[in-house]
């Protein structure tokens, strides 16, 4: 190794990871580097129009460019497509013949990208970053693997940190280029494929990254040297290829960068050093500069033959028609870096992110957050603890039911109510047993709705089961959602507008849920009759549904793509009496339904259900009305909800919805619930540091058979912190 010159494995390798910051920093590491930028289209089809595109670089919160110049045969611009704000060179020839060279040089002057130097308010806006591109998904499969590997973590940071980690840990990186989809960045093939370049690996972070609520994108730029880096690098070169890196968005740091391909590359160099700190930063030398950044690019102008996947090389189409368009870089560091100056750059980087890192894990973040991190048992589980702790105050214009757990308004009621309650907080622990021959994990979860005093509430269970998973089938045991009506309405957090338009509860189940291929699941389960409702109408100490002998049976088939989720479900179950009641002894409780989920855009989504069916109480229809104890017939009803969901900001969610359960008239007895609906309008911000702010309005009205009808405004503000 020169006297004068180190590579950057040695200098991080050498780096102390100290625990505590340096109390002066000095100005970010520049590198300064002329790009010379070749397009060639050797072949353009004689006497027809030719238009090229070749992408540019821009300026940003970390590069400036200057000195750009373009050597062209044609008539060129520079344009800007409207998505992304990625910049290019369009060049068009009405008439092209023999081959066209265009040549672009430009200067870039770029700073070192780490968790400690990216501005808050740097960046693009993170809304349009949430939802899925064509190749990448961000439900169904790949929203449970981000839910299993990011565990009971409840900040954004750290849910990617633990991506970051899994992708790193699971995937390779693909050095001979086997891979028959190499660099398209195919999630679905990736997932299973588990090898790939950057663009394939980075995808597949944003894909769970985004499946959590986290916007991310893909930005592609080219570095100077490969890994190991050059020692020294040399001044002139070539450039070989790209590369990608991930930016991700935390509501408290901003837009933080992610290289889990390089560390993946790293890790085989066995640099574990180096590859861990590509958590929030990336090499300078691997990141010489930033082309373009998204997914699906639409180019200015327009181009024929569809967006493309990514825009990093030089497109042309002639007639309209793709053509081959050749590329060639070359660079020259313009001033080359004193060591020093790089050893003292890279340490305080090092030095600084170890030490938020260790105060994340210490719990002593600015505004006192608390992460929890998973811990392995003795036994070998994967123990995490969750939850949060929330209090919610409550005015209603007339009085409901039950004023922290409303399901309709008593008739003709203009008595003013007000409570407040700490009773949604929420306790859970999430545990997944050591790799075995299946993959088993459980869920242990508490409220505090379960009765007793207002200052003195009682616990009550919401899920508690085992669940097995080996392949493409899973078998859960314990008690959790019903499969009928998997969605919830946005506001009403204490009882989900049940028996006001959404149908289903938790109760003890056996289930079987088989994921096939292409988004295609099935489940079935046999669950507890009676579990929500109690039913015993011959008052005889056993719930009918137990007095049948005949489990609920409820089964659903899903459908799932990148931008849609949807299902058909249904519903039955039998009670039984010891004496008539209405002249009968045997009842039947049956439902059909459909959900669907639907991406509109970046910060638009609708979702919704509807459903039909008779004696559906002891799953929320009805307006909890199963059986006509006068008659003897069961109610039939039906209903459903709608909610339209808009991203008003990457802190600020609004929905807007309506809810409707709709009983048969004729079934209903004498001062019956005969329509219960709702207009409602959800808030909520998320406040930094794991806190929550919402606001819900609804106006709610229940109509009788012969009595007045209820009407309700209802307020609702909570304060929640996750953790």
């Amino acid at each position: 190794m020169g006297a004068r010159t180190m590579s950057l494995a040695v200098l991080l390798a050498a780096c102390p990871l100290a625990s505590q910051a340096l109390s002066a920093d000095p100005p970010p590491r520049v590198l300064n580097t002329r790009f010379t930028f070749t397009a060639t289209v050797p072949s353009p089809p004689s006497g027809k129009s030719l238009n090229l595109w070749i992408p540019i670089p821009s300026d940003n919160e970390l590069q400036t460019i200057t000195n750009l110049k373009v050597d062209s045969p044609y008539g060129y611009k520079i344009t800007k497509e409207a998505k992304n704000g990625n910049r290019m060179i369009y060049v068009h020839s009405a008439s092209a013949s023999g081959p066209a060279t265009v040549a672009v040089t430009f200067d870039v002057a770029r700073e070192t990208a780490g968790l400690v130097d990216v501005r808050k308010e740097g960046g693009p806006d993170a809304r349009m970053y949430l939802g899925a591109d064509r190749l990448v998904p961000i439900t169904g499969r790949y929203k449970d693997i981000a839910v299993d590997v990011t565990g009971g973590e409840a900040t954004g940071y750290g849910k990617v940190k633990d991506i970051f980690d899994h992708v790193v840990a699971t995937m390779q990186y693909d050095y001979k280029k086997e891979s028959p989809h190499l660099g398209e960045g195919d999630v679905a093939f990736v997932c299973d494929y588990r090898k790939g370049n950057c663009s394939d690996l980075h995808s597949y972070v944003i894909s769970l990254a985004r499946s959590q609520g986290i916007p991310a994108y893909l930005e592609y730029g080219f570095p100077v040297t490969g890994i190991p880096l050059g020692d020294p690098i040399p001044a002139k070169g070539k450039v070989g290829g790209y590369h990608c890196w991930t930016w991700f968005y935390d509501e408290d740091r901003g837009w933080l960068p992610v290289d889990a391909s390089d560390a993946r590359r790293w890790l085989d160099a066995g640099k574990k050093d180096i590859s861990a700190s590509l958590m929030g930063q990336l090499v300078l030398e691997r990141s010489a500069v930033a082309f373009s950044r998204g997914r699906d690019i639409v180019l200015e102008p327009k181009q024929a033959a569809g967006p493309l996947n990514n825009f990093i090389y030089p497109y042309a189409e002639a007639d309209g028609k793709p053509i081959e368009a050749k590329w060639d870089l070359a660079y020259e560091l313009l001033d080359p870096q004193d060591p020093q100056a790089q050893i003292d750059e890279l340490r305080r980087i090092v030095q600084k992110q170890q030490a938020e890192i260790d105060a994340l894990k210490a719990g002593k973040t600015e505004a006192g957050a608390k992460p929890q991190v998973p811990v392995t048992a003795p036994s070998g589980e994967k123990v995490s603890v969750y939850g949060f702790v929330r209090g919610d105050a409550v005015f209603d214009s007339s009085k409901t039911n039950n004023a922290e757990s409303p399901q309709f308004v008593l008739s003709g009621s203009s008595d003013e109510q007000f409570t407040i309650y700490p009773d949604l907080t929420r306790l859970g622990v999430d545990f997944k047993a050591a790799p075995g021959k299946m993959d088993v994990s459980g869920k242990i979860e508490i409220d505090f709705q379960g009765g007793g005093s207002p200052s003195r509430p009682n616990p009550r269970a919401r899920h508690l089961y085992i669940q097995a998973k080996q392949g493409r089938s899973t078998w859960l045991v314990g008690q959790t959602w019903d499969l009928a009506s998997p969605l919830f309405p946005s506001p009403n957090d204490d009882t989900l507008m049940w028996n006001a338009g959404n149908l289903g509860d938790r109760r003890a189940q056996i289930r079987y849920t088989y994921d096939g291929e292409s988004g295609m699941s099935m489940a079935v389960a046999l669950g507890l009759t009676g579990a929500i409702d109690g039913k015993d109408m011959d008052n005889n100490g056993v719930r009918d549904g137990e007095d049948s002998g005949i489990p609920n049976i409820q089964a659903r088939v899903g459908f799932k793509g990148a931008k849609y989720a949807a299902g058909i479900w249904g519903t039955m179950s039998k009670e039984e009496t010891a004496t008539p009641v209405g002249g009968e002894t045997d009842f039947t409780s049956s439902g059909f339904g459909i959900d669907w989920s639907f991406a509109l855009s970046q910060v638009l989504d609708v979702k919704g259900e509807a459903w039909t069916g008779s004696n559906l109480s002891d799953i929320r229809g009805g307006i909890g009305q199963g059986v006509n104890t006068t008659t003897g017939e069961e109610i039939a009803s039906s209903g459903g909800w709608i909610e339209l969901g808009f991203n008003a900001s990457p802190t600020h969610r609004m929905a807007f919805g309506y809810t409707l359960d709709d009983p048969d008239d004729d079934d209903v007895p004498a001062a019956g619930r005969t329509r219960n609906s709702a207009f409602y309008l959800h808030n909520k911000w998320q406040l930094g540091s794991g806190l929550e702010l919402g606001a819900n309005y609804i106006y709610w009205v229940t109509d009788y058979l012969g009595l007045p009808s209820g009407r309700d405004n209802r307020f609702n503000m909570f304060l929640m912190r996750k953790f």
